[in-house]
């Protein structure tokens, strides 16, 4: 909720390319991967305000991993979705203001890494769990079927 208003691709596109942001009247609602495409060549060219609006992610980014290196004591924090696409420029950000924010020494040993699975890893993940389930117990489908419409 909160935190995703903050380190949200919405967020990233609001900062970065503000003309472009998520529900302006009268824009097309593109794909997510474009958008973090066109941030990342954005980037690679040196684009300054891309640069200050990842800059900015990250910081949050790295507050709330604080956070949870500070609850839990994880050494690792595996990030997906955009943040992988865009882990060289946004993780240096989110590391330092990680180190800056933890409170007890085994807490700074927490890590941010980016995951290796690509921009969809969740969507897939999830299916699999689905398919797992439907495959471990082939039932729940007809259990379903059996069952009135809930109207």
């Amino acid at each position: 909720g909160c935190w995703e208003t903050k380190v949200g691709l919405a967020a990233l596109v609001r900062a970065a390319m503000p003309e472009q942001a998520y529900g302006l009247p009268g824009m097309p609602v593109p794909d997510p991967g474009e958008r973090v495409a066109d941030i990342a060549r954005g980037l690679a060219s040196g684009d300054r305000r891309m640069m200050m609006a990842v800059a900015q992610v990250g910081e949050w980014l790295g507050l709330g991993g604080s956070i949870l290196a500070n609850l839990f004591n994880p050494r690792v924090i595996v990030i997906g979705g955009y943040f992988a696409s865009l882990a060289q420029w946004l993780l240096p950000h989110a590391q330092d203001q990680l180190h800056r924010l933890v409170v007890a020494a085994p807490a700074a040993q927490c890590r941010f890494v980016a995951s290796t699975l690509g921009f969809g890893a969740a969507s897939r993940g999830a299916a699999s769990m689905v398919v797992n389930h439907i495959i471990d117990d082939p039932t729940t489908i007809l259990d379903s079927l059996r069952r009135p419409a809930p109207y």
